[in-house]
């Protein structure tokens, strides 16, 4: 059952990103339709985030209280609508209400990684987390490539052409990446409907409170607990400067369009999907989840000084590399230390409050790389993350020290 259970996780994960694969690519470009500049773009990419941050602990406290599974099936729902609202916009401000529900309601990631960590062990976790990802990239890959498709108009005329009359489709062209995202998500919440068991032990005395501010406060007040928050933050800073910049990025420097970015994302997310799906576990077994930290920021700090002055698209797909193969094993290393960290019946609001502050930086980082775009030009949006990922690094080796300090703990959020 355990591992089917499983199975069902993985498979809503990867139709989840798939959904959202297919957005991410085309928003800068469907935004500047409507005539947004970078820093309305960067605003519009803050916007999601926004709402996470202010949603995902609710979420993960009301999925310990009331189990994982009803909260997924909200949750997969809301990701319909806000992908069927996508589709259906013709205003900058319906763009921006389609991202903030979205935001409302994309607690599935975190969701999902409380489902993995109720039903794995210390010792196979970050496996799992890793397989997760993978789940996770390949979403990613597929995703952006049918953007990239779906948004070409093109596309459409040579269908006419050779099967069937889809010509009055092009006007849409950016829209209709938006219905097919919304019917993936239809699709999953089906599937999680009908396949996916609740997994948790649902704590009772957890109270009635969907936000527990003691509960945020518990999460947050021991050092090495705090210090893996911290890294969490600086790391999602750098590389949200890189997503939420990268397809203006291109437009800029090597005049790209959608389709050429959107397969550029899809490559993005095969090295995620093989950095997570076959290098996490095998590493984590060699070394540890802290070693691999450090080394992790390592590389995200040397990709980011790279990629603004690589002079063809070969050296950025080099660069890329780099930063993906550094964030592919940051994250799911990550999250295994905090889960690990935190008490059992406290898992969901520990990762809803992780993906919270992720989502805070999120906010940032988009705002500070849309402005800085704007004013300064498409490298400062990388130089500084890659000054935030020197920060990280730093962060990881004073977390190595503050782990051998407090080894003899077996938890580090107590009731």
């Amino acid at each position: 059952m355990k591992k089917y259970a499983l199975i069902t996780i993985f498979i809503t994960v990867f139709l989840d990103i798939f959904g959202f694969g297919i957005i991410i690519p085309l928003l800068p470009f469907y935004a500047q339709k409507f005539g947004a500049n970078p820093l309305i773009i960067g605003l519009l990419m803050s916007s999601n985030s926004v709402a996470q941050f202010i949603f995902n602990p609710i979420w993960g406290r009301i999925s310990d209280r009331y189990g994982r599974r009803p909260v997924m099936i909200c949750t997969v729902f809301g990701s319909f609508l806000a992908y069927l609202l996508f589709g259906l916009s013709n205003s900058i401000w319906l763009l921006f209400l389609s991202r903030i529900l979205a935001g409302v309601t994309g607690a599935t990631i975190g969701v999902a990684q409380s489902y993995i960590a109720d039903l794995t062990t210390n010792k196979n976790r970050s496996k799992a987390l890793g397989q997760l990802g993978a789940a996770f990239a390949l979403g990613f890959v597929f995703g952006p490539a049918l953007s990239g498709i779906l948004a070409n108009p093109k596309i459409y005329l040579l269908i006419t052409k050779y099967v069937i009359d889809v010509s009055y489709l092009a006007q849409y062209s950016y829209g209709m990446p938006g219905f097919i995202a919304a019917g993936l998500s239809f699709i999953n919440l089906v599937m999680v409907f009908l396949f996916l068991p609740e997994s948790s032990n649902i704590d009772k005395k957890l109270g009635k409170k969907a936000f527990d501010v003691e509960g945020f406060k518990k999460v947050i007040k021991h050092p090495e607990m705090r210090m893996l928050m911290i890294i969490l933050c600086i790391s999602m800073f750098s590389t949200s400067n890189m997503f939420s910049t990268f397809a203006l990025f291109l437009q800029t420097k090597f005049k790209y369009g959608v389709s050429q970015s959107s397969f550029l994302f899809a490559y993005f997310g095969i090295c995620t999907a093989v950095v997570q799906g076959l290098l996490v576990g095998r590493l984590v077994k060699r070394f540890n989840e802290i070693k691999l930290l450090c080394a992790s920021t390592v590389a995200l700090t040397i990709g980011m000084f790279m990629m603004p002055y690589m002079p063809n698209i070969f050296c950025v797909l080099i660069a890329s590399t780099v930063i993906f193969l550094g964030n592919g094993i940051m994250t799911p290393c990550l999250t295994s230390l905090i889960t690990q960290r935190a008490q059992e019946s406290q898992i969901g609001v520990t990762l809803g409050v992780s993906q919270s502050l992720g989502s805070l930086a999120r906010i940032v980082g988009p705002l500070w790389g849309g402005y800085i775009f704007y004013v300064g030009g498409y490298p400062y949006p990388y130089l500084t993350g890659g000054i935030f990922a020197i920060f990280a690094f730093f962060c990881s080796i004073k977390l190595v020290e503050m782990t051998d300090k407090f080894k003899n703990n077996d938890s580090l959020v107590q009731n």
